[in-house]
Formats: structure tokens, sequence, C-alpha cells
């Protein structure tokens, strides 16, 4: 007998990660030279005009997103995969306590992918 189990979907940012995930990942990425160091300034530059309300966040998220993008064009899968889930790992106390608790609870019934 096939046992399936189901599975939970949940968002990372201000979920059940107490921050914007998307900068400290970048800049982790910078320094482990899967991102170009020019890459930051671009990002910084977006969040700068987003904060003096120059431009929308549907506008600064899609620039930061093409900028992500960019910086991945040519990289190696397998290198920023696990290089995204060293930074996950090494910022474990910025997942919500919440989060930490039912995790395993959860693996005990849904797959988890990570």
């Amino acid at each position: 007998m096939i046992h399936k189990k189901s599975i939970a979907l949940f968002d990372i940012d201000k979920t059940i990660f107490n921050q914007h995930s998307f900068f400290p990942a970048s800049k982790f990425l910078i320094e482990r030279g899967l991102f170009s160091s020019e890459t930051w300034p671009k990002i910084d530059g977006e969040l700068k005009k987003y904060n003096d309300k120059l431009q929308t966040y549907s506008y600064t998220a899609n620039k930061l997103l093409n900028i992500f993008g960019e910086a991945l064009s040519g990289k190696n899968y397998d290198e920023v995969l696990n290089a995204v889930r060293d930074f996950f790992n090494q910022n474990q106390d910025c997942f919500y306590e919440y989060f930490r608790n039912i995790l395993p609870v959860l693996k005990q019934t849904h797959e988890i992918i990570s």
C-alpha cells in the first residue's frame, strides 16, 4: 500500500522567517562569490528609491527580481541551492518559534521540501 503524505505550504518572509530574506540572502550569495559584488549596489539603489517613495512596491519588487535573476544567470543550480540552504541553516534563529515548534509535528504527516 502506498502512503501519501500531505503538503503544507508556507510563505517565508514575515510568515515563518522574521525578516525579508531577500536582502540578507543576496548579501550571502555575494559573499559566497555566486553573485558579483556589483549586485548589491543595484539592489540597494532600488530599495532606496522605494523607501524614498519614488517607486511603488510592485515596481520595486519586479526590479529586485530582475536583478536577482540577472545575478543567477549562468550559475550552477546545485551550487546556488546549497548556498541558499546554508544561508537558512545559518539563520535558523530567524525562524519564528511557532514554526520551529510545528515543523517536527508536520514532518510526521507531511512531506517537507527544503
